[in-house]
């Protein structure tokens, strides 16, 4: 793959380290027990599996032997075809109605079929790394239907998938749930302390800071139920999709709004809520 690389790993804490894969930017971790370890995401390419897990196997002296996939979009999850001995770990829609995104990136590399999880489970499943403990839980559809966040309980850090996002705004797709999104952010929420952190899905361009805090959390909590409560507020008094980007102001970029946008009206309008028609007054 083109730009294709791996970062320097960067420890966190004595049982978690982080890197950054590119072209993406994906963060990707590797929580480490004193019996066997596991990957949080794979990387976008067969190839940048087999070559992050060779990587991992040699930072680590026990077996990784354990890849954990956060939601179904190709840069987190197709590294898992080119890997071996590993227990793969996932929610049990990763496969569902794959998006047109995964598909095509799946044809871009020829790819023929994608990478099944070997385990799947529903709300939530626990990994004992021996002294250290992996904690995985969806509590219902987000950014993708398959969201997890992987909970490292001994060592206050919390995996976040893309469901956070501090590389630049959170990603809205033919599969998101912004009415459910701030909920399952106020779950993993409630996991944490305020010293907990958190590890978004990608790390921002130069990659200083790969974790976030909670306060960070909240922030981007709080703007996603906004645009969520806006177009709902835009919808009760008649505003037809063509003129919403203009009559907010909000708190992401113009492309993710022209994105996001669309995807809320549509979901909303399969609610049965549609902007009423409203007849001139005078």
């Amino acid at each position: 793959m083109t730009n294709s690389s791996i970062g320097a790993w960067r420890s966190v804490s004595p049982a978690i380290h982080l890197c950054v894969l590119q072209p993406h930017g994906v963060s990707v971790g590797l929580v480490a027990g004193e019996q066997r370890a596991a990957l949080i995401d794979c990387g976008s390419t067969p190839e940048q599996g087999t070559a992050l897990l060779e990587r991992a196997r040699s930072l680590v002296g026990v077996p990784v032997n354990h890849v954990v996939v956060t939601h179904p979009h190709h840069d987190h999850w197709f590294g898992l075809a080119g890997m071996e001995d590993v227990t793969s770990i996932a929610h049990e829609d990763l496969l569902r109605d794959p998006e047109p995104e995964v598909l095509d990136a799946a044809a871009a590399i020829g790819l023929a079929r994608l990478p099944a999880p070997d385990e799947t489970f529903s709300l939530a499943r626990s990994l004992d790394l021996g002294g250290v403990r992996l904690e995985m839980l969806h509590t219902g559809p987000a950014h993708t239907r398959a969201d997890i966040v992987v909970v490292v309980p001994g060592d206050d850090v919390i995996f976040m998938g893309d469901l956070v996002e501090s590389a630049g705004d959170p990603q809205f797709g033919p599969a998101s749930d912004t009415g459910n999104w701030p909920r399952v952010l106020d779950d993993a929420l409630g996991a944490s302390s305020e010293a907990t952190r958190f590890v978004p899905g990608h790390a921002p361009a130069g990659g200083e800071e790969l974790t976030v805090d909670r306060e960070f959390c909240f922030r981007q909590r709080a703007e996603i139920a906004m645009v969520q409560g806006t177009v709902e507020g835009l919808v009760y008094r008649g505003v037809a999709l063509e003129d919403a980007l203009g009559f907010a102001e909000w708190p992401f970029g113009e492309n993710t709004m022209r994105v996001a946008l669309p995807l809320i009206y549509r979901r909303l309008a399969e609610e049965g809520i549609e902007p009423r028609r409203h007849l001139p007054l005078v």
